[in-house]
């Protein structure tokens, strides 16, 4: 494009009109065309003074004589009928202009941060993470029934945050496609999974299956994790931390460093070593102790420095990443990002938060100290099917995020701007329940193969679906951060309602003005 038509503004009108039209949804497509030519903000004042510029710079130009009879019959229109509707129209309309106008994948990350900052956050899980899918779907649907098919969840979210299988969805979320739109719709998730997962985790056949699988993993991980690697690699090709969607935050622990290497786009930003491609980050998130061989790759960044990394399972550091989401954003206000606008560093009260878990194994008496008293190296690493040293790890690890999670918005007196959705196998009276008298509630969803990392059969996974749609019709519940049992809020709402009302705040009760990038500013 040559100079002049670079600095005509008729080109700029006609190409900016054009890049919204291909990301809007198709019901606010005409109104952003029509409105864009004035460049529509919130006052009349303002309205009048970009319809005058604009008429300025058309009578700069050849066709300006054409084209400035109909700014002025548009301008007419503006006031005659969308003035009077500012507050309930104008409002919405910029939150998607500003959507819209997203920056080109890569390079500009602003997200406009401002009233809210939205994180949605994904535990790790194996095959769990089909109950993941299923949520995510439900959620992404509700928002296309508002602004339309197009959308997708990473429009919504300042940062998606996501742990080993997390961390492969959090990745699907967000990798682009050749338009700079995201490759994969929520509704994908889960069929992505019930085709891969049984060649990711293949079972024995046959003989295989009668033998013991205790000298399996005396020898050597329980897969060998090519399927993955090939997966991954040529699922996400060479994109790499920096161009993803949106900003996303997966942890991994690296091994030789004895220490966790938290992957932020917001990190990757500052410190050019830690912009790797996402495939080698899924990899490594997800290469659980004893069940995948850990990940080595080395990155050489644009100053030439070469980096290597030893990778493990990102769930041994934080199988629930909401508190490491949350720190890295509260990195870059400290930073003075400006993208953080006048967010201050515990300004918790306005982070908005979708924790969302694949549930546990937990049983009454599954272990006990009685039990483990007698156990060696082998039986902390190998016990009836289980992984004791994993399953104590990433447990722990999942609950105490989320107590300190709860503590964390409870005393900011923002529980409502805490969701998590998660399969409970037992709610306890008590923080420990010493038999089956102390638990009030008890859901077996997750007995044997559901709760499981890697039993990927069909049935199995079939079932995990079905479970992922019962948790949506389940009531939401809260952690009582004084016995660590979990217990209905009093209203009496479901997990699938509760994502509905996350997704309409600001809409009904205008409490936050919508002055960062997402759509309808969930809740």
């Amino acid at each position: 494009m040559s100079g002049a038509a670079v600095n005509n503004p008729i080109v700029w009108i006609i190409r900016g009109c054009s890049h919204v039209r291909t990301r809007l949804p198709r019901r606010l497509r005409g109104v952003v065309v029509a409105t864009g030519l004035l460049q529509l903000r919130t006052t009349p004042c303002t309205m009048a003074k970009n319809t005058t510029n604009l008429a300025l710079a058309l009578i700069s130009t050849q066709v300006g004589v054409l084209l400035l009879p109909c700014v002025v019959v548009v301008a007419a229109i503006v006031v005659a009928v969308v003035v009077p509707t500012i507050p309930r129209v104008v409002t919405p309309v910029v939150g998607v202009v500003r959507h819209a106008g997203v920056r080109d994948v890569g390079r500009d990350r602003k997200r406009w941060c401002g009233s809210l900052v939205t994180i949605l956050s994904l535990d790790g899980g194996g095959i769990r993470g089909t109950i993941s899918g299923v949520i995510l779907a439900c959620l992404e649907k509700q928002l296309q029934e508002i602004d339309g098919e197009d959308v997708r969840l990473a429009d919504y979210f300042d940062v998606v945050a996501g742990t080993s299988t997390g961390g492969l969805i959090t990745a699907m979320l967000t990798v682009p496609d050749a338009t700079g739109r995201p490759h994969f719709a929520a509704k994908d998730i889960v069929p992505f999974y019930l085709e891969h997962c049984p060649k990711i985790f293949p079972q024995p056949e046959g003989v295989a299956a009668l033998l013991p699988k205790l000298p399996k993993l005396l020898s050597g991980p329980k897969y060998d994790g090519k399927y993955l690697r090939n997966l991954l690699s040529n699922l996400l090709g060479e994109t790499k931390l920096h161009q993803t969607i949106t900003n996303v935050v997966i942890p991994t622990f690296d091994m030789k460093k004895l220490q966790p290497t938290i992957f932020s786009s917001y990190q990757a930003l500052f410190d050019p070593s830690l912009d790797v491609k996402l495939s080698d980050i899924c990899i490594g998130t997800s290469a659980a102790p004893t069940f995948f061989p850990p990940h080595y790759f080395s990155n050489k960044d644009s100053q030439g420095k070469t980096s290597e990394f030893h990778l493990v399972d990102g769930g041994v550091t934080a199988s629930n990443p909401t508190l490491v989401a949350m720190t890295a954003v509260t990195k870059q206000i400290v930073k003075n990002n400006p993208d953080m606008g006048k967010l201050k560093p515990l300004g918790y009260d306005k982070f908005l938060v979708i924790s969302i878990g694949t549930g546990s194994t937990k049983k009454v008496e599954k272990y006990s100290a009685k039990k483990a008293a007698k156990w060696g190296i082998i039986s902390w690493l190998y016990d009836d099917g289980s992984t004791p040293i994993l399953d104590i790890t990433m447990e722990s690890s999942r609950d105490m995020i989320h107590f300190h999670s709860s503590v964390l918005f409870k005393a900011l007196q923002s529980e409502d701007k805490y969701l998590r959705i998660d399969v409970r196998a037992l709610t306890y009276t008590h923080h420990v329940a010493d038999s089956l008298n102390d638990v009030i509630a008890y859901d077996d969803t997750l007995d044997n193969d559901a709760g499981s990392t890697d039993v990927a059969t069909k049935s199995n996974l079939e079932n995990l679906v079905k479970i992922g749609e019962k948790v949506l019709k389940n009531r939401v519940v809260h952690m009582n951060i004084d016995t660590g049992a979990y217990e209905p809020i009093p209203e009496n709402v479901t997990n699938e309602e509760e994502l509905k009302r996350f997704v309409h705040i600001n809409i009904d009760t205008g409490v936050y003005e919508p002055v960062h990038d997402n759509i309808t500013n969930l809740r």
